[in-house]
């Protein structure tokens, strides 16, 4: 028994010995092949023959600065820069497809300043190229993340088309307000008062709008301190309103929003941030609504938050809207909300407004609910043209709905003009509609 175990053991030391000797073996053959592979390295030429883009992806032993420096990387990676360009020199560039770019943000990310800045020109120099344009906004990004004014810099004097220098200001302001706002913004009190700008006036009011968004992420405070001296002199813009608003995450940063811009002179500015609270809070916003005093609650404003609000929860959204009406535009109200559910779901604005009670006002809203629908669904139209009390009213309808049918097609017209009580007037009024076309 003993010697049984004495021999185990020594098979054992035997197999793990022989398997790390032909381990040991292979790692060095494979260290060896690619260290070939970097020997064929022409430090001091521009061809760099190694593996092909499309055949194998750089890996980390493909490249070893220490040994060969940064020359050598940089010249392996034009070298694939080159391929990529040549592979999809005819493609669109909406085209291109996102996996193919991961490679480059990898390597792009490894060079130094200088070696990216190095890689802008070189990409300027082939433009117009698709693939060099994709890879530009890479670099930018990239160099935007490292040197954001310089990056900026160099990219406002870039020799290219607008929507390119575009697309570079772009990438290097989205990275650099999201780590660090603050000199975002200082450098975009500089920005602003340059007169030399190749931007177009929508461009520099998403600029504005990124960096006080991103100024609003970090401190809201201190935001919308600049928020508010802008809407005071109305120089505040629908773009970073919007900007604005998306950031707010809870009922109380958009009371603060809302707030600063009481000094707006633009009311529509205020109720674009009041109907995004509703889309995103709608319980909170009305409720916050409905407690304001009758001036700031507007008609207008009402009607802003219904709309917003039914696109979630119409039945909600319209018994809120009837409750804050008066009597005087209780029947205006009834009609614009059934206006506003019948384009989504016809039978729902029916039913609704016929538990309505309005002092006699629902035939006419359902009147009106009917033509509507009757040019786009004519078929309910006329399943439901019972529910109106009526004979005029039932014409007038019937009217809109045989318009509808001969338009589309005269044989359904006829059919439904047959069929209806009104087949004399309905003949003579398509009659006349098809002459006057």
């Amino acid at each position: 028994m003993l010697l049984r175990k004495v021999f185990l053991i020594i098979s054992l030391i035997s197999t793990s010995f022989i398997s790390g000797f032909f381990f040991a073996i292979y790692s060095l053959d494979l260290s060896n092949e690619v260290n070939s592979d970097l020997k064929n390295v022409n430090t001091t030429s521009s061809d760099v023959s190694v593996y092909k883009y499309s055949d194998r992806p750089l890996n980390e032993s493909d490249i070893v600065v220490d040994t060969w420096g940064e020359e050598a990387e940089v010249k392996l990676i034009k070298q694939y820069v080159d391929e990529f360009i040549i592979a999809y020199e005819s493609t669109d560039y909406s085209l291109i497809p996102n996996k193919s770019l991961f490679f480059f943000y990898k390597e792009f990310e490894r060079l130094n300043i200088d070696s990216l800045m190095m890689q802008i020109e070189y990409l300027t120099s082939v433009l117009p190229n698709p693939a060099a344009e994709r890879l530009l906004a890479i670099v930018f990004e990239i160099l935007g993340s490292k040197v954001p004014e310089q990056a900026l810099d160099y990219a406002l004097k870039m020799r290219a088309s607008n929507d390119l220098v575009w697309a570079a200001i772009w990438s290097i302001l989205t990275v650099w307000t999201s780590e660090d706002p603050f000199p975002a913004y200082d450098w975009y009190l500089g920005y602003a008062t340059q007169s030399e700008n190749p931007l177009t006036n929508p461009q520099n009011l998403k600029v504005e709008a990124v960096i006080l968004s991103g100024l609003y992420r970090a401190d809201p405070v201190y935001a919308l301190e600049k928020v508010s001296e802008q809407a005071r002199n109305s120089s505040l813009n629908e773009s970073t309103l919007n900007f604005l608003a998306r950031q707010a995450n809870t009922s109380e940063h958009y009371i603060e929003l809302i707030n600063v811009l009481t000094s707006a002179s633009n009311p529509n500015l205020q109720e674009k941030v009041i109907s995004d609270w509703v889309a995103k809070f709608p319980n909170e916003a009305t409720y916050w609504i409905s407690s304001l005093s009758e001036s700031r609650k507007t008609n207008r404003l009402l009607k802003s938050a219904f709309s917003q609000w039914s696109i979630s929860s119409p039945i909600d959204a319209a018994n809120w809207y009837m409750s804050q009406s008066t009597n005087q535009d209780k029947q205006e109200v009834l009609l614009d909300i059934a206006s506003t559910l019948s384009f989504r779901d016809p039978q729902l604005a029916l039913d609704w407004v016929q538990e309505q009670n309005v002092g006699g006002g629902n035939e006419n809203v359902v009147k009106q609910v009917l033509q509507q629908v009757s040019y786009d669904q004519p078929d309910f139209a006329i399943q439901h043209l019972k529910v109106l009390k009526s004979e005029q009213d039932k014409l007038e309808v019937s009217k809109s709905i045989a318009q509808s049918l001969y338009s589309s097609s005269p044989e359904h017209a006829m059919r439904f003009i047959n069929n209806s009580p009104f087949s004399a007037l309905l003949i003579a009024y398509v009659g006349e509609a098809d002459s006057a076309q």
